[in-house]
């Protein structure tokens, strides 16, 4: 399965484990083996220190954004004195933004100048009243925006001004310069990838994500240059690859040109599966670490991604990555096979509902204060291992909205069994057509998001709404994740004025409008169990959206 410049300095300290079997995400397999810590990892902290994340890495004058490392409750006061270049800060630590085990997080943002197209030095100490915790330098590499806009295939990471969300860019030869671009692809076997991708049907999705190993970089290299022709990036896989530098660097080298690249991928869920005894949440992440470090300085055009499966992992890993992929997997896990203390159900903390996707790209954004874009990995498969069966379509088409409305900035990828003729193929299709009709509203350089506030509680339906102000369009989901039917729906948007007399129903057989009176509508047309719909609107705010109000009431 499976922002641009982020580097760290954290490492882990991990319990040490005693006995045989294999362990995944901090927990024993077996029932009755010595117990380890639960998944939240008790007593593995990260090591006090400094997180410097750089927010538009292709400008010459950076946003930094800083996260920090103590451990303790967040009790003490705490500063960090950070130079780059001629630049000097000094600011102090407030308001915790997380907190994991016995550490406290904390997210600060700072500006700085610094010198285009050069590697700068970072120096930071972090410091209580009475004594030093810790210091650290850094090297960030800084690259400017012309370079970038002049790159085929650059793809960064961007904050909007008006509320520091974030987007990716791609700079495309088959486009009119650099434009929003939200990946949508699926992981691809790699024997699938050797054919005529010249052929390729760009109808199901925008990038592709064939899995290594592969064989022999000469006949990689005329795949990634078939999938540039198609304009069909790939998200290179080098999962293998982790701990080898001398072959990250002879890929990255080889393909840091081709317009095929989208992303180096360079971990599939190095938090689960504990090879090595001491090693009980997978791969080290100080091994993660060197990797990444590597590919920014090879090539600072690319974003670096990786997945996580872990529910508590995200802190160890999140600095050594720009875009953090997770992907929960709850349809059909046998829960009874595992617990907090042993087991392995194929999601970890799952309950085995849709919602568990939702509340993974939730927990994870916040437990990580924000600081990385997430992409979404959805289930397609589910015979074999611990699953007893694949999503039903309408599991399958839920979850994705789920994914895309829930603090996604970075995409969405499917890991699909089976053939070309696979039923949950042809819904990801569908809903790579759905998403791409919604993108220019919810993805654009300007678009404002905002959550739909329920007039009356109902925790079984999950709201979104979108306004783009360069098109005066604003749009909205709503999701039925209960096993009961809703039997209406009404929504109020306030703070900004509607501009047309109704609202269309969108992606539904028979087109439908309802009538828009004072800025609300009501839809009285049920909302089956895992039902999804769309609706789109004209309005005016003056570039501020506002709060749209939801109200809904479940069929008895």
């Amino acid at each position: 399965r499976m922002r641009l410049a982020t580097f760290v300095l954290v490492q882990v300290l991990l319990p040490l484990v005693v006995g045989d079997e294999c362990c995944w995400c901090g927990k024993r397999y077996y029932q009755g083996t010595p117990s380890l810590p639960h998944a939240d990892y008790v007593d593995v902290n990260p090591v006090e220190g400094v997180v410097v994340l750089s927010k538009s890495f292709y400008l010459a004058e950076e946003q930094l954004e800083v996260m920090t490392f103590v451990h303790g409750d967040g009790s003490d006061t705490y500063k960090i004195d950070i130079s780059a270049d001629s630049e000097k800060a000094t600011f102090a630590l407030h308001q915790p933004s997380a907190r994991i085990n016995q550490t406290t997080i904390y997210r600060t943002s700072i500006s700085m100048h610094l010198q285009p197209n050069t590697t700068t030095t970072v120096n930071w100490i972090l410091s209580a009243p009475s004594r030093i915790i810790a210091s650290g330098t850094l090297n960030l590499a800084v690259a400017p925006s012309i370079e970038f806009l002049n790159r085929i295939g650059a793809v960064r990471i961007v904050y909007r001004k008006q509320d520091s969300s974030r987007y990716l860019e791609r700079f495309s030869e088959h486009t009119n310069g650099a434009q929003p671009f939200f990946p949508f692809g699926y992981y691809i076997s790699w024997p699938l990838i050797q054919q005529d991708l010249t052929q390729i049907n760009r109808t199901i999705g925008n990038i592709l994500h064939p899995v290594s190993p592969f064989s022999g970089l000469d006949t990689v290299e005329i795949a990634v240059s078939a999938s540039a022709a198609a304009n069909f990036p790939w998200m290179y896989d080098m999962r293998h690859n982790t701990d080898n530098l001398t072959s990250i660097t002879e890929q990255v080298l080889r393909f840091r040109e081709n317009s095929g690249i989208m992303s180096w991928y360079i971990a599939d869920e190095p938090d689960g599966a504990g090879n090595t005894e001491g090693l009980p949440i997978g791969m080290a992440p100080t091994v993660v670490e060197a990797a990444y470090r590597l590919i920014q300085q090879l090539d600072p055009y690319h974003p670096v991604s990786l997945v996580l499966n872990c529910k508590y992992s995200a802190p160890f890993y999140t600095g050594f990555t720009d875009i953090l992929m997770v992907d929960p997997y709850p349809v059909g896990i046998k829960t009874d096979f595992c617990s907090d203390m042993y087991g392995c159900c194929g999601c970890d903390d799952c309950t085995g509902n849709v919602t568990d996707v939702s509340d993974r790209m939730d927990f994870v954004g916040s437990l990580i204060s924000y600081s990385k874009p997430i992409h979404f990995v959805g289930q397609g498969f589910g015979d074999g291992q611990h699953w007893t069966g694949a999503p039903t379509s309408q599991q399958f088409r839920i979850m994705t909205y789920l994914g895309f409305m829930h603090n996604n900035e970075a995409g969405i990828s499917y890991w699909i069994q089976g053939d070309n003729d696979y039923p949950l193929l042809q819904d990801a299709i569908v809903l790579y057509k759905q998403l791409s009709q919604l993108i220019p509203t919810t993805y654009s350089e300007n678009s404002i998001a905002t959550p739909i506030i329920p007039l009356l509680p109902s925790p079984n339906v999950h709201a979104s709404a979108w306004f783009n102000p360069d098109t005066l369009l604003a749009v909205a989901v709503v999701c039925n994740v209960a096993n009961e039917t809703v039997s209406g729906v009404s929504v109020r948007f306030t703070n900004f004025t509607v501009l047309a007399a109704g609202v269309d129903v969108l992606f539904e057989e028979q087109p439908r409008m309802i009538e828009m009176l004072r800025g609300q509508f009501e839809d009285m047309v049920p909302l089956p169990p895992l039902g999804i719909r769309v609706y789109s609107v004209m309005v005016n705010d003056q570039r501020n959206m506002g709060d749209a109000l939801l109200t809904t009431q479940a069929k008895q």
